[in-house]
């Protein structure tokens, strides 16, 4: 961006002979990188959008006085310091009932590009009898730890009884440490889609030097992996480290070790729950359910407000998702009860 400024002032202002030295024309890179800072928060932020947001969120408390809502605009300090980050967060009654029930396992994943701006879309999932279903879902403007840990923290605290023990998510570090940090004794596991898609990328970048390898190695790492006992893991491990591409690729060494091996208790098969393997090994339930959201309640269009996205969330998609649920019930029970009859 220097680069183009420097140009532009050289060749579209060069009659004015300005001084090399004056930063007013010639920035420096710090003051370059605020003012692209200050843009890009101006472009997540519209005032006009938060308000209008909030609004709606007065409008659905009186009308659902039943559900949790929380809305907090973004706004900065008189100094330009001590920022208040955006923030919405939102359950209804049912999805707090079904985050009771079905909550000892859930699934949490952001979706993008869902409106204008470059906020994430947070859903928890929770994978009922019939189907998996959004027990939660929060917006935020910044994927730190602690901006994760906040709507996190809001949804514990109107979940008092939710016995929370286990938690599927991607390979997000800050993901990872917010979770833990808001409840101390979950355990959390990775993904085996997103494990195996961070493999896929890892071979794949040639800067790392070991795409020529990498349909002899992925299959050696997948034996870890699906490791369903201690022992075959060690064994697994064992036959990696034999391997003549382990041995030669340094780069595969550090990156396996320190990456995955150091943390396999968070994706190895034989080190997850009874819960876990019966039920969940991937957070493709929650990739569905972004799909169907971004596919039938967005259109495919990623040019919505923060207002108009969220109230296709809350007055579309969540109630839709609920009704087929029902319905998927009802057969259910119709079928059962009508095989009970005839046997």
């Amino acid at each position: 961006m220097q680069r183009h400024l420097s140009l532009y002032v050289e060749k579209e202002l060069q009659h004015l002979s300005i001084d090399p030295f004056n930063q007013r024309y010639f920035s420096e890179k710090k003051t370059i990188r605020n003012h692209m800072y200050k843009y890009i928060v101006k472009e997540r932020t519209s005032s006009i959008d938060q308000e209008e947001l909030g609004n709606k969120v007065v409008m659905w408390k009186s009308q659902h006085p039943n559900h949790n809502f929380f809305f907090r605009p973004f706004a900065t300090g008189d100094d330009g310091e001590d920022s208040k980050n955006l923030l919405f967060v939102h359950q209804t009654d049912s999805q707090s009932n079904f985050l009771k029930k079905y909550g000892n396992v859930v699934l949490m994943d952001a979706t993008y590009k869902t409106m204008k701006y470059m906020l994430p879309l947070f859903f928890l999932v929770v994978k009922t009898n019939n189907d998996f279903q959004v027990v939660a879902s929060f917006i935020i403007q910044s994927e730190s730890s602690a901006d994760i840990g906040e709507p996190l923290e809001v949804i514990k605290q109107w979940n008092p009884e939710w016995k929370y023990q286990n938690c599927m998510t991607d390979y997000d570090e800050s993901e990872i440490h917010a979770i833990e940090k808001v409840f101390p004794g979950c355990s959390v596991f990775l993904c085996d889609f997103h494990r195996e898609q961070a493999w896929e990328r890892w071979f794949s970048k040639s800067d790392n030097g070991c795409r020529a390898i990498k349909g002899d190695v992925l299959p050696c790492l997948r034996r870890i992996a699906h490791a369903n006992s201690e022992r075959l893991y060690q064994q697994a491990v064992a036959d990696l480290c034999k391997s003549n591409h382990w041995k030669s690729h340094t780069n595969l060494q550090k990156w396996f070790q320190n990456k995955w091996l150091n943390h396999s208790e968070k994706w190895v098969w034989a080190f997850r729950k009874n819960e876990i393997k019966l039920n969940i090994h991937t957070n493709n339930g929650i990739e569905r359910m972004n799909q169907a959201f971004k596919y039938d309640a967005l259109r495919m269009k990623h040019h919505h407000s923060l207002t108009e996205m969220v109230r296709r969330l809350v007055e579309e998609f969540l109630p839709e998702s609920f009704k087929s649920m029902a319905h998927q019930i009802r057969v259910s029970e119709g079928y059962f009860n009508s095989h009970k009859k005839w046997t």
